[in-house]
């Protein structure tokens, strides 16, 4: 069995922060909207059957396999499956990366929540949607706004609540533009803690925004 899937980048229209909590998360609110950039994730269930998962990555030759969340989504759906997981056959993976890496676009993520619905298929697990729900946050803020498989998004907490909004219609399109260098999520959010507070400006806009779509 072959099977395969695009994985389609996000970008935030609008983003607060509104708070940050115990464990040192950072709570937001977002609009997220799916764009047409997207990476492919391709899995096959090799015969002779394979004990592992293997993970193949072209298009970034310097993305390294080892922790890669498509591995620990696949993972994740092993342990969901319990003592039978362990008997579930290892798959070829092949992940072809278009989206650039640490550039705030999710590609990580929209490839996690893709393999958590291709390993699925591949496996025949009829797995409950709020048990995917619970994987796709566990493994990172963004991915359960892919698993809900939504164009637009109001998005807030740390992920968990995702609530749709109409896709943007009309022909728009965006231009995108991304540093040489990367940006590191915990370095951004490091960087924020250090600002001064400036009010509650950003979050009444991400409303208003959420509001007019």
């Amino acid at each position: 069995m072959r099977l395969e899937r695009t994985a389609r980048a996000k970008i935030n229209l609008g983003l607060a922060v509104t708070g940050r909590r115990q464990d040192g998360y950072h709570e937001l609110e977002s609009v997220f909207v799916r764009v047409g950039l997207a990476d492919r994730l391709v899995m096959t269930m090799p015969r002779p059957a394979m004990v592992d998962d293997v993970l193949v990555i072209a298009g970034h030759p310097d993305l390294p396999v080892e922790g890669n969340l498509v591995l620990a989504a696949t993972r994740a759906l092993r342990d969901s499956a319990g003592p039978a997981g362990r008997s579930l056959s290892g798959l070829a993976i092949a992940l072809e990366k278009r989206i650039p890496v640490a550039a705030g676009m999710a590609g990580g993520s929209s490839d996690a929540a893709a393999a958590l619905a291709l390993a699925g298929q591949v496996w025949q697990l009829d797995v409950a949607v709020a048990e995917v729900h619970r994987m796709a946050l566990g493994l990172g803020a963004d991915v359960p706004f892919f698993v809900a498989d939504l164009d637009a998004a109001l998005v807030s907490g740390v992920g968990a609540s995702v609530e749709p909004l109409p896709a943007i219609k009309g022909g728009v399109g965006f231009l995108l533009m991304t540093p040489l260098q990367r940006l590191s999520t915990a370095n951004v959010f490091s960087a924020y803690d250090g600002l001064p507070r400036s009010g509650q400006g950003a979050r009444g806009a991400v409303a208003r925004l959420a509001d007019a779509m």
